[in-house]
């Protein structure tokens, strides 16, 4: 029996390196090469380690190293590794002590502060702000692990802001939000400003976060209060990434259903703002909507003042904003990732820009 226990073993440990050994996959860089971007890359070593040499990849001649990323050996397939990092993944539970602000339309969105250790809780400590997923909030897994390692690894302080409706925080207005619009980030980074005028800051955009991230730095230009910012996950061509999740019946039923429900679930919140059937939304067709983009279509672009969901997407998508920033920005995007498109002519503005640099991986799924 123990030989048979040996085998199985010895078959499994095979089959587990194997398996390591053949999703590790090299972090491909793209960006234009100047003393500046070779800096920030040497201080990281996730995406940079040991010598360098150049790879085509998708018609691109990128920078390879040492730097590896391998997901652990269960992770079977992208989707596997998107679910698992969406519903599995453990949650740390930090505290926090929320602001709520109000805007000047009636709307309410939430402001949390991961609570500090003393040694680390002065007004000069470093800050990140974070923006978070679509529906998603201070509570969620990914970031709560980003904010315990900025904290524990790096002594820095995280703020997130949630958007209204989002993170328990209540709806009291017509409109909540959308990738292209950055006024309620704007009045949140004034709260925060005022309240830690001397912190360095830095930013963390995440899936719709990083959009608004993006969308915000390229209208600020030079005036960005951020030293530096990082967008993961991010969608990058909106209408591609929309199209996309609906050519395969797998990333159509897992994610472009499920996120169109979320957002249905969120209105269903505040329906009582457009009973009076204003600016001609169908509440009907809008709770009938089986995919994101039907949900923009008939609610989003509306409520922000675009003709429709297309008209939105353009304005929101980084693909047509990336050239605007002006603030060292680095963005970890993941090629298997199945709601967001980062190919062909968003590769091209990693080039064009000094300020931006794009961390590629072949694995990773979304926010995985």
């Amino acid at each position: 029996m123990w030989i048979i226990t040996w085998v199985v073993g010895g078959v499994a440990l095979a089959i587990a390196m194997y398996y390591k050994k053949s999703k590790s996959t090299p972090v491909r860089l793209l960006f234009e090469h100047n003393d500046d971007n070779l800096e920030i890359l040497q201080k990281c070593p996730s995406l940079l380690l040991g010598p360098t040499k150049i790879e085509e990849k998708q018609d691109k001649m990128m920078m390879i190293s040492d730097a590896k990323y391998c997901p652990p050996w269960w992770l079977l397939n992208v989707h596997v590794h998107t679910i698992w990092a969406a519903l599995l993944r453990s949650y740390p539970n930090l505290s926090h002590t929320r602001d709520l602000l109000t805007t000047e339309d009636g709307g309410t969105f939430s402001i949390d502060w991961f609570d500090l250790p003393s040694h680390l809780d002065k007004p000069e400590t470093p800050t990140i702000v974070i923006l978070h997923g679509l529906t998603g909030g201070s509570y969620e897994g990914y970031i709560q692990h980003m904010a315990r390692h900025a904290m524990r690894e790096r002594g820095m302080r995280c703020v997130v802001v949630n958007y209204r409706g989002c993170a328990n925080t209540s709806v009291t207005s017509r409109r909540i939000y959308c990738a292209a619009n950055t006024e309620d980030f704007r009045q949140g980074l004034v709260h925060i400003r005022n309240k830690i005028p001397n912190a360095p800051l830095f930013a963390a955009g995440f899936s719709l976060g990083s959009m608004v991230l993006v969308k915000y730095l390229s209208e600020v230009g030079e005036k960005s209060p951020f030293i530096a910012a990082a967008s993961l996950s991010n969608p990058m061509d909106m209408s591609k990434a929309a199209k996309q999740l609906n050519e395969s019946f797998i990333s159509n039923r897992l994610y472009n259903r499920r996120l169109a429900k979320n957002l249905q679930n969120m209105f269903i919140r505040f329906e009582k703002h457009w009973d009076d059937g204003a600016l001609g939304i169908d509440i009907t067709s809008l709770l009938s909507a089986k995919t994101i983009r039907e949900f923009d279509d008939h609610f989003t672009s509306k409520a922000f003042g675009f003709i429709d969901a297309e008209d939105y997407y353009l304005s929101a998508a980084p693909l047509h904003n990336l050239h605007k920033v002006k603030t060292k920005l680095i963005c970890v995007n993941c090629e298997d990732d199945p709601l967001t498109y980062c190919r062909g002519a968003v590769l091209d503005e990693f080039e064009k820009n000094p300020n931006i640099i794009l961390a590629l991986t072949d694995w990773g799924g979304h926010l995985g």
